[in-house]
């Protein structure tokens, strides 16, 4: 499809939103049937050919099953695109739903990644380093103008498949074909060893902790502590320190953000001394980093007190694993 056929598919994707808004929210799949499917159509991914997009796909690694993955070209079917849909209007900052859609391509080593509610579409590269640069693309068909729409949407046009550059530029001359999707191959994703997700552990009150948390940026940091001759076990509220302590190194998490609470009244992130609510006198806070981290709790509030810290202030980033295992590269081992 042409440009002009791109803009005029947009347009009337804008002018079913307008008359149809209220239908179309009631439920996912009419968003997905009247305005994701043209969308997908005009851009080159026929959802109707299973040699170009899967549907309701099981991905391979983790539990996810995504809603649309648009294939490379070969016998392998590989993933080139995982595209996350919600009905018209959901709020798509979400960070549960945002996560989900990370954890999915970066679980898999899909670089490109895609969430839509058919009228507002963010476009992201999963594996770039800095995390600005990670949405490459953010539009709404009814407030932005349409040919705007078409220039960004390139990034996920099949026949140029253009990730990379500037998302907006002129419109004329239009960017050129970069490579043909045909010549493309899957991108390396940063190797891992033995790794899950963090936010995939339901840990019981008697589980160890894992070994390594495996940061954003590669980095291995250790939750157990040196035991000469003993085997060693890793803990819960070091866990929760290291995360902390690399938010606070990496500048995600700043002087402004204290006092930073868990709940109403019950402060997470302090900057004296956090009580207990049952015996105010004892302190169930370790210092990291300067600040008064509240660390006293069982494995499961732990883990879920890590979680909170990397939503409120890495959801824009890589998702945090963990591993029982070293990594091959001493270095990497902080």
């Amino acid at each position: 499809m042409s440009l002009d056929g791109l803009i005029a598919e947009i347009e009337t994707i804008r002018a079913r939103i307008e008359k149809h808004r209220n239908t179309l929210a009631e439920y996912e799949i009419r968003t997905r049937t009247a305005l994701v499917d043209p969308m997908l159509r005009a851009l080159g991914w026929d959802p109707s050919d299973p040699s170009l997009v899967c549907l309701e796909m099981k991905l391979p690694k983790g539990d996810g099953r995504a809603d649309y993955v648009l294939l490379y070209p070969g016998p392998k079917r590989k993933p080139a695109v995982i595209i996350e849909t919600k009905k018209l209007d959901l709020d798509l900052e979400n960070l549960k739903i945002q996560r989900q859609l990370r954890n999915y391509a970066y679980d898999n080593e899909v670089n490109y990644a895609a969430l839509t509610d058919g009228d507002r579409w963010q476009l992201y590269k999963v594996f770039e380093q800095r995390e600005q640069d990670r949405l490459v693309a953010s539009i709404s068909l009814t407030t932005d103008a349409p040919p705007d729409c078409a220039l960004q949407l390139q990034w996920l046009w099949r026949s140029n498949h253009i990730f990379g550059g500037q998302a907006r530029q002129p419109i004329t001359p239009l960017s050129p074909i970069v490579q043909p999707v045909d010549e493309l191959s899957p991108p390396d994703p940063p190797p891992l060893v033995d790794a899950i997700l963090l936010s995939s552990l339901t840990p019981a009150t008697h589980d160890k902790a894992p070994l390594f948390v495996i940061c954003p940026d590669g980095s291995y940091l250790k939750t157990y502590r040196h035991s000469e001759g003993r085997k060693p076990k890793g803990h819960w509220n070091k866990l929760l320190m290291q995360v902390f302590g690399w938010l606070v190194d990496q500048g995600h998490f700043k002087e402004d953000d204290i006092p930073f609470s868990r709940a109403r009244n019950k402060y997470l992130v302090d900057r004296k001394p956090i009580m207990g609510p049952r015996n105010p006198k004892h302190d169930t806070s370790k210092v990291v980093r300067g600040y008064y981290l509240a660390t006293h709790a069982k494995p499961r509030i732990l883990h879920e007190r890590a979680l909170l810290l990397i939503d409120k202030f890495g959801q824009d980033l890589p998702p945090f694993r963990v591993s029982n295992t070293p990594p091959e590269d001493r270095t990497l081992l902080k």
